[in-house]
């Protein structure tokens, strides 16, 4: 084992021993060189486009054991189970590193500078990844006038259907030829609202007015820990849009629409950007009808709002609104159906959204359940049974909203993250 150090000479030493006792040649296999850096950007030359995986916490189980190292980041492993066995070694034993190098990243090099490339290339083929896995082709059945939206939002989705049918005649009437029109003239939609307010409904419904299959992309597929992945799944899906001549829909876009990283720290930086410019020059490239749907607009990097055609605000569903969803949400053999005033049930559960209401009828037909399985057969659906369901929908919303907590998702880590250096005033 040849470990090169990219770190100061005078650290460089005793990490390369710390390293040797962590991680035994047999976990590294034959002639393998480890390259060690204290960031992505300076290990970029021989590890670009290398699988990586990444260790981060908020705060560090190392910080009471005299180890400044708060984020490992291991690339050109030949498998995942070996760079997940490499990052577990690294984590078990403290590393000490100057307070001001908060990451240490290690790269498995066979010898050559660029062999890594096809080492990883090798690691996906072995993972076999399905590009159909990666999304859902749907074919919709139900139309714009089978949802139950605001009359200005449908108004903007019917216009907006219009416009994408009748692109062409939007280009011959010149308007591609207008300097900063050529993008906003993109087929591509983005749908904005609370969660429960009837997008994803309305991606199906667009695509059945365009008479063509939708493609929904599984985001949890999408994005790989592996680096370049992300941005081969991303080809994958639009390939298949073209192929399918699907229209394209992004669930949770803000998700891998968010702002680039703008001071690039480390390996997921550098992986966050890459998808970003990956998937901006998708957009642009794609002759089809793209979809999106967030409840987080304000998260959208600003080079994809400009090329996005439309926003569309899917608001809470009003009181008419309201009433018809409840209806609808109601099965025609429920016993008691017939007797339900569904405006005055819509005129108290005001601020609730269509999964809302959907969830609403259903734990109220538990309340007849409940009485008819305790021997009352005649029993029918009452209108306090549809309030008191309103009630705990409201309660559970209000109990998910308190105990909210800001996590799931990889950031940069911040010194706020990082705590107090051991040895500092603040660290004792």
């Amino acid at each position: 084992m040849r470990i090169i150090s990219l770190f100061p000479p005078e650290l460089s030493g005793s990490l390369a021993e710390q390293i040797k006792e962590i991680l035994p040649e047999k976990l590294l296999g034959e002639a393998v060189r480890l390259v060690l850096a204290p960031s992505w950007s300076e290990i970029e030359s021989l590890a670009h486009g290398a699988s990586h995986v990444v260790f981060l916490e908020s705060e560090s189980r190392f910080a009471q054991r005299t180890s400044q190292v708060r984020a490992f980041a291991v690339s050109g492993y030949h498998d995942q189970e070996q760079g997940e066995q490499i990052l577990a070694q690294l984590q078990e034993v403290p590393i000490r590193l100057p307070a001001g190098v908060p990451l240490l990243h290690v790269h498995l090099d066979g010898g050559d500078p660029g062999a890594h490339d096809d080492r990883a290339d090798s690691a996906s083929d072995r993972r076999g990844t399905d590009p159909a896995s990666l999304y859902q082709l749907v074919r919709p059945r139900a139309g714009l006038d089978d949802l139950v939206l605001t009359e200005a939002t449908k108004r903007r989705l019917l216009r907006n259907v219009t416009a994408l049918r009748h692109r062409e005649t939007l280009l011959d009437w010149g308007f591609g030829d207008i300097p900063g029109y050529e993008n906003r003239l993109g087929s591509s939609l983005n749908f904005v609202g609370p969660s429960g307010t009837g997008k994803s409904l309305a991606a199906r419904a667009v695509a059945h007015e365009l008479g063509r299959p939708l493609l929904v992309v599984d985001y949890a597929q999408l994005e790989s820990a592996y680096v370049g992945e992300t941005s081969k799944n991303i080809k994958a899906v639009f390939d298949a849009a073209t192929e399918e001549q699907a229209v394209l829909f992004f669930d949770e876009a803000d998700s891998f629409l968010g702002a680039r990283v703008q001071e690039v720290r480390q390996s997921y930086d550098t992986a966050v950007n890459s998808t970003r410019a990956v998937m901006l020059m998708r957009l642009q490239d794609f002759d089809g009808v793209v979809l999106f749907a967030t409840n987080l607009p304000t998260n959208y990097d600003q080079a994809f709002y400009r090329r996005i055609l439309d926003h569309v605000e899917f608001p809470l569903p009003d009181e008419r609104s309201r009433a018809r969803i409840l209806a609808l949400h109601t099965p025609a053999r429920l016993p008691g159906k017939e007797f339900l005033d569904f405006t005055a049930l819509a005129a108290c559960s005001e601020g609730l959204s269509g999964g809302d209401l959907a969830n609403v009828m259903y734990l109220a037909s538990l309340r007849l359940l409940e009485r008819i399985s305790g021997g009352d057969e005649q029993a029918m659906l009452v209108q306090t049974d549809v309030i008191e369901a309103v009630d705990d929908v409201r309660s559970g919303k209000s109990l998910m909203n308190e105990g909210r907590q800001t996590a799931g998702r990889l950031r940069e880590l911040t010194d706020r993250d990082l705590g107090p250096a051991p040895g500092s005033p603040e660290g004792g």
